[in-house]
């Protein structure tokens, strides 16, 4: 596919102070075999020297953009799609900066979305980093969405790499850690929604455009590694357990049919009482008060950030 002929595609991907994955992460698209691509590195409010070190080894050769403050996910992609009014893609690829990419990765992505105008939003399989980066252990192998529990679920998620996960597919939802998006699709939805800041915001913008009637394409022959939870840390960290509880209440809320709410409010508290004995297990009480607060920010309307960095603040001034 020659340049003339190759949809141009933007490549977005936030930073936050975590400059060294950022790298790992560039290194690896700047292989890219895909002729027509332009880079842009969101800067999310990092307060160490990322900035600094980005620029010394990608300067000129990508976009920089630079946040103030951490905008999470949603806000930090969001603010970026707005410099693409100047660029005017074919394609937004957002890429999450924890992730490794193979060389074929978009070729193989953009000769399948151009198969069919309805495609809205692809992604490729996804695997648990690892040095080698071999084809192991599976983080993302296609997934499910639930709209009467408002429960997303990955398909093969920790397992074995097997031949039932290499099937191109239909999917439910794609996770925004590597999502083609056509920009029609922004054209008709807009971003991504800012009240979830982080978690779940991927499964309600692919609701969003499932009732546009766009599909949602799961192509296996496109590989990407992740180092999951390099952000915000392992599934029960305090911000981790925070956004998930409070963002899937929230979610419910956006998007279960009403007649089908109290059942999705119902399987929420089971889920919250067994992470609850789950974080007790492991032995990480403190992230309970994020579970508190998570559901008390819910009732509240306390979106966005919330209140989980005063929590967090009042709780490190207690133990002075």
């Amino acid at each position: 596919m020659s340049i003339v002929d190759s949809p141009f595609v933007t490549i977005i991907i936030l930073n936050w102070n975590n400059w060294q994955d950022t790298l790992e992460c560039l290194d690896s698209v700047s292989q890219l075999d895909y002729p027509n691509f332009k880079i842009i590195v969101f800067d999310n409010g990092s307060v160490n020297d990322s900035v600094i070190k980005i620029k010394e080894n990608y300067g000129s050769s990508i976009i920089l953009l630079e946040s103030p403050q951490n905008l999470g996910f949603a806000g930090g992609n969001n603010l970026s799609l707005e410099y693409l009014k100047e660029l005017n893609p074919d394609y937004i690829f957002f890429l999450n900066n924890d992730t490794i990419i193979e060389k074929n990765v978009l070729s193989i992505l953009i000769e399948q979305a151009v198969t069919d105008p309805n495609i809205g939003i692809l992604t490729p399989k996804i695997y648990f980093y690892n040095p080698n980066l071999s084809h192991e252990i599976i983080w993302y192998g296609g997934s499910k969405l639930n709209l009467m529990l408002g429960k997303t679920f990955m398909v093969g998620y920790r397992k074995k790499n097997h031949e039932r996960y290499n099937k191109i597919s239909y999917v439910d939802f794609i996770s925004g850690c590597s999502m083609l998006v056509k920009a029609d699709v922004l054209d008709q939805i807009g971003g991504f929604d800012p009240d979830y800041f982080n978690i779940f915001e991927d499964a309600d913008f692919c609701v969003r455009a499932k009732q546009k009637n766009y599909k949602l394409l799961y192509v296996p022959k496109a590989c990407v590694y992740h180092k999951e939870s390099m952000s915000f840390g392992s599934s029960y960290s305090l911000f981790s357990v925070y956004f998930q509880v409070r963002n899937r209440l929230l979610f419910i809320k956006k998007n279960v049919k009403n007649k089908w709410k109290v059942i999705a409010y119902f399987s929420a508290f089971i889920s919250i009482v067994k992470k609850s004995l789950l974080i007790i297990l492991n032995k990480n009480t403190s992230s309970l008060g994020a579970i508190r607060v998570a559901v008390s920010d819910f009732f509240k309307s306390s979106f966005g950030t919330g209140s989980i960095q005063s929590f967090l603040e009042n709780k490190k001034s207690s133990r002075k």
